[in-house]
């Protein structure tokens, strides 16, 4: 390929990646209907008003959502006060368990349920961790007792970190998983105190099988406490440490409380480009070869030879495919917020961006949570090894390069069509900017 900035069209209304272009932030508006104060050390607060429910009142699955959603719509089984309390004891113990750099209580974990048909540990065990940050109460499902003993399950929203589970061989294997997350904790009051409790230990609610007629089995969770995590002897499938997933959490814990962070998954390659000139002046037409050049039936090395251009021969150039072999790879080592060019993001240590293809004028397309968009290459560009400038002083660093292949498909004066990767072999790729004649130069 020439060693002209690569170009293709991408309108200027997608390089604003704040909003719709890629989901970067979001930021919640609906508050929660139930305004709580925040417990801070207490893990039981006395229960209001015990009372006998209506085993008959049907019961309504809470959704997660924005705001606390409650299915006791008859305000038989629990009062405000009731709604208040639970969220405040959960909440409590929450901020305990969640991993940050300020969490150095290791304290048991788990309560056993009064009258539970699972056993303290069918929601959780010793094979999965997690690290977590900024958990919310979200919903409240009751689920039967009796005046003395009533059960409640609480929906919790939190933003997971890492993954660390023991394989086969009883090693233990981690992975950086940052992404909004749900869970069910279940809360009761014993018969003795009317207190509620937290028992039993946090789930994932994998919903009802309907063939069976029973609840699926829910997933295992298990909290990882800070004071805890680096005695875990851990093998990361990415070059990283506890030290380093203590600042992913540390960084997101600092955004504010309604901004939810997502994961930042591979694209799947390759990706292929089609109908692009890649380069500034790029045009497809008329070529003259001053070189051999074999083309190909199909846009493969391994394809067999459709025909050979000698020097001084003419070829159409039709039309060209860009094929990303490798996507690659800007990583952040803190917060940081970019406004460049039209492109505004606010960027943590939890975020990776895939650099795909620069299109020019320093502007080119991305993957970046999940999905394609682009903007401005505030990191430089990433496809020629001699450009990739890292900058770990401004909290990002480029540590792995892009790699693409540019296949044209052109046709000869007999009519024949064949696929080649074009080099500096051809004149009239440029036009605008090929000083002198249309003629190959001497050898």
């Amino acid at each position: 390929m020439p060693t002209h900035r690569i170009f293709f069209a991408l309108p200027l209304g997608l390089v604003v990646c704040l909003g719709a272009c890629e989901r970067a932030a979001q930021s919640t508006t609906n508050r929660p209907s139930v305004e709580t104060p925040r417990a801070t050390a207490a893990t039981e607060i006395p229960a209001a008003n015990p009372a006998a429910p209506d085993s008959s009142a049907p019961v309504v699955e809470a959704q997660f959502s924005d705001s606390l959603v409650l299915d006791d719509t008859t305000k038989t089984y629990f009062s405000g006060a009731d709604v208040r309390q639970i969220r405040g004891v959960l909440e409590a113990q929450l901020a305990k368990d969640q991993f940050t750099s300020t969490d150095t209580d290791p304290l048991p974990y788990g309560t056993a349920c009064n009258n539970s048909s699972y056993p303290m540990r069918g929601y959780a065990n010793d094979e999965v961790r997690v690290a977590f940050v900024r958990p919310r109460v979200v919903g409240m499902r009751f689920q039967g007792g009796s005046a003395e003993s009533r059960l409640v399950y609480v929906g919790v929203e939190i933003t997971r970190i890492a993954v660390v589970r023991r394989d086969s061989a009883g090693a233990w294997k981690g992975s950086i998983d940052v992404r909004r997350d749900s869970l069910e904790w279940r809360v009761n009051t014993r018969e003795v105190g009317g207190k509620w409790i937290i028992c039993g230990s946090p789930a994932h609610n994998n919903g009802y099988n309907a063939d069976t007629r029973t609840d699926n089995p829910p997933s295992p969770w298990l909290p990882i406490r800070f004071a805890l995590a680096e005695h875990l002897p851990t093998q990361w499938e990415t070059k990283t440490s506890w030290a380093n997933v203590r600042r992913i959490a540390d960084s997101v814990a600092t955004l504010p409380s309604g901004t939810i962070v997502e994961g930042n998954p591979e694209p799947k390659l390759p990706i292929y480009y089609r109908n692009i000139c890649p380069f500034e002046g790029c045009e497809f037409g008329t070529w003259l070869a001053c070189d051999t050049v074999r083309t190909l039936t199909e846009a493969k090395t391994a394809a067999p030879t459709a025909f050979v251009l000698q020097r001084g021969d003419t070829i159409t150039a039709l039309t060209g495919d860009v094929h990303v072999l490798q996507a690659g790879k800007v990583v952040f080592s803190r917060n940081v917020k970019i406004d460049q060019e039209g492109t505004r993001m606010s960027l943590t240590p939890a975020d990776t961006i895939y650099p795909l293809l620069e299109s020019g004028e320093g502007y080119g397309s991305w993957y970046f949570r999940g999905k394609e968009s682009g903007g401005f290459f505030f990191f430089g560009e990433t496809d020629d090894p001699e450009w990739i400038h890292n900058r770990p002083e401004d909290g990002y660093s480029v540590v792995r390069p892009s790699k693409h292949e540019w296949w044209v498909k052109g046709r000869n004066k007999k009519g024949q069509e064949g696929w080649f990767i074009p080099k500096a072999q051809f004149r009239g790729m440029s036009p605008h900017y090929e000083d002198g004649p249309f003629a190959c130069p001497s050898k």
